[in-house]
């Protein structure tokens, strides 16, 4: 497993090298540790942390700029390694069929890299226009050598090309071999056109050559249903740094490393759609070119009778959830959709390729279609079955604990008064989790601190166990984040509010939003892009977006992600209580709340209320059309069945009891 950077997540971490002496030497600034050996000290001069090796490096980002103007290219100088204490000055050789001062701004043959966290320096190749067309040119920078290189030595790569096209500017539609979308970019740096990484060997898009945190966009919008195609590549630090593509804001594939020219296929659904590919990097680090290419774009419109490409698929939920069920068909626009519960009751307004129910309920529980017709013919879709579930309870608890601060799933779970196994070690805790029942065991990882390997924790979730997870560790285990229905979208180090959306009882009792601090870590957590079979239920945005999930809850209901350190919550009382409130999600459900048919007895309905928890208020809803909804009673809960009396005149045919929103 790659380890980043920043191995302990603390914010003491980088204050652990400010006591150190910085002293001139002849190895240029070093650290000055003194060491006493018996009764004599000795002096050792070092370039930095220890077992950390500096190499002096330049890449082109991006290795092409027209002459014409637009997107500039840059030759990036940097120390690789780490952070030396001491910087160094860098002689260069400058060569390449263009000439330095009449083809471009004229480029210094020297470089000085400071020292510190990181250290880069760029130097951009700004051409100068001359009205003759030449052909493409190039710059070459070649590092000769390191004024400091007994500390930072010339490393690899030490030269980079810069290619100055000079001719008519490529367009960005030309370059995906589509004139017929209407493209745009964005972020941080643009998109490009370039010939010199392509797949139809004549030119691609490339993206901008953004920094750390930063992302550069694509965007084009069609009309489905169609087929839409397209090859692309990435060389980037792998598992790190992405080039990603999404389908109106849901994210449907990524590829990270050195990945050369892979087709992909995607089927669009009928209405307008907007996709997206996106070159993402995280807080720290470069490795390959730090780019992703996009070429050979094609969309082709459905034709022909409807034909269902995706089913609906069966889901099980648990009870409040938001739910989504779809089917993707493919034929001649326009395409009509109409849902139906059950078989044979069409559900009103739900004409779209998708059908979303909130806050579901047992009322709902059933099996959906839709069918789906154009001026050719009719297609209905298979069944889909919606059922809700209920974990049951959990007689063992697996907590594991990595860092200095009190935890706040311990303190929840000693208030509560359930027994648990508390791990501090990562060894013991993965052996425990290997031999846990589970059906019958709840794992919490409060790993705030360190990077620990929790391949134990994967492997129980994808068998079937439950578990609440935080981690510093999933900024290097995206298998993890997956398991949990997940993957990370932007790492923060200053954590902003968390806000309830809906679908879960986390915030009860508590404000919304809840404001967090940022004096306990380096990194205080990371904003999550929800997968196929995860749901956020709040995130970092006021609204449900689909990049800016803060928790999510996957797996039919048996995991739960936070993207958030519960340590940061301002309120320690809150972190309590959110805590409760997911452990209680997952091992200690509400009851179901089951509504028998209305029954007739001497003239009169009476509606039957069985289970749900004791005390609680919940309102008695009742609908001729699962849209329009009417509130008949407000009851309170026993332990017993509840009998309350419907007018005989009722127009409603289905019934349903909603419990007190979450504050």
């Amino acid at each position: 497993m790659k380890m980043k950077s920043e191995p302990k997540n603390s914010s003491a971490a980088r204050q652990s090298l400010r006591a150190a002496t910085r002293v001139p030497s002849i190895f240029g600034t070093c650290l000055l540790l003194s060491i006493a050996f018996a009764s004599q000290a000795h002096a050792i001069f070092l370039c930095g942390p220890l077992f950390e090796t500096y190499r002096a490096v330049v890449r082109a980002v991006p290795a092409f700029v027209a002459e014409s103007g637009g997107s500039p290219a840059e030759f990036l100088f940097e120390v690789t390694g780490g952070s030396p204490l001491g910087g160094t000055t860098l002689t260069l050789e400058i060569s390449g069929t263009a000439a330095n001062g009449t083809d471009y701004q004229t480029l210094s043959a020297q470089v000085t890299l400071p020292g510190g966290s990181s250290p880069r320096v760029t130097r951009a190749v700004v051409p100068i226009p001359d009205g003759v067309i030449e052909g493409t040119e190039s710059v070459t920078v070649r590092i000769i050598s390191s004024s400091n290189s007994d500390c930072i030595p010339v490393g690899t790569p030490n030269q980079a090309t810069i290619y100055i096209l000079d001719g008519p500017e490529l367009s960005l539609a030309a370059a995906l071999d589509n004139t017929n979308l209407f493209w745009t970019v964005g972020g941080a740096r643009l998109w490009l056109t370039q010939p010199l990484v392509t797949h139809d060997g004549v030119d691609a898009a490339q993206s901008g050559p953004v920094s750390h945190n930063q992302e550069s966009w694509l965007e084009t919008k069609v009309t489905g249903p169609g087929i839409l195609t397209f090859w692309w590549k990435v060389s980037s630090e792998q598992d790190f740094d992405w080039l990603r593509f999404h389908i109106d804001g849901v994210l449907r594939q990524q590829i990270s490393g050195e990945v050369n020219w892979q087709q992909r296929t995607f089927q669009i659904p009928d209405g307008l759609h907007t996709l997206r590919w996106r070159y993402v990097k995280d807080l720290y680090d470069n490795a390959g070119q730090d780019a992703g290419w996009v070429d050979d774009v094609r969309f082709t419109p459905a034709a022909g009778s409807p034909v269902v490409m995706t089913q609906p698929a069966t889901i099980t939920i648990w009870p409040e959830a938001n739910v989504t069920l779809s089917a993707v068909a493919m034929g001649q626009a326009p395409l009509s959709h109409q849902w139906y519960f059950n078989q044979t009751h069409p559900i009103p307004g739900a004409t779209q390729p998708t059908l979303t129910l909130n806050n579901v309920r047992h009322a709902n529980a059933g099996r959906y279609h839709v069918v789906i017709s154009n001026a050719l013919g009719t297609v209905s879709s298979s069944l889909a079955t919606l059922s809700l579930t209920n974990n049951g309870p959990a007689t063992a608890v697996l907590l594991y604990v990595d860092g200095p601060y009190p935890s706040p799933y311990e303190s929840a779970l000693t208030q509560m008064g359930r027994p648990y196994q508390k791990f501090t070690f990562a060894t013991s805790f993965n052996q425990a989790v290997a031999e846990a029942n589970r059906n019958t065991t709840l794992v919490v990882v409060d790993a705030t601190y360190y990077i620990n390997d929790l391949t134990s924790v994967r492997n129980f979730i994808t068998s079937g166990g439950r578990a609440i997870v935080q981690a510093y560790s999933l900024v290097v285990d995206a298998p993890l984040a997956t398991a949990l229905k997940a993957t990370l979208e932007r790492r923060f180090t200053i954590p902003p509010p968390v806000h309830a959306w809906s679908g879960s009882p986390f915030f009860s009792g508590l404000n919304n939003p809840l404001n967090l601090t940022d004096d306990k870590f380096i990194e205080n957590g990371h904003k999550l892009h929800v997968l196929d079979g995860g749901y956020g239920v709040a995130g970092f945005a006021t609204a449900a977006t689909h990049d800016e999930a803060a928790v999510v809850i996957g797996n039919a209901g048996r995991t739960i992600l936070n993207g958030f350190f519960l340590e940061d919550i301002g309120s320690p009382d809150n972190a309590i209580r959110f805590a409760k409130n997911q452990i209680e999600f997952l091992i200690n459900p509400q009851p179901p709340i089951e509504l028998p048919s209305p029954a007739l007895v001497s003239g009169e309905f009476w509606l039957q209320i069985i289970g749900g928890r004791a005390g609680l208020s919940c309102a008695i809803e009742a609908s001729e059309d699962f849209v329009q909804w009417n509130t008949v009673t407000n009851v309170t809960l026993s332990a017993g069945p509840i009998l309350i009396g419907l007018p005989t005149t009722a127009p409603w045919s289905v019934y349903r009891a909603v419990t007190a929103p979450v504050p």
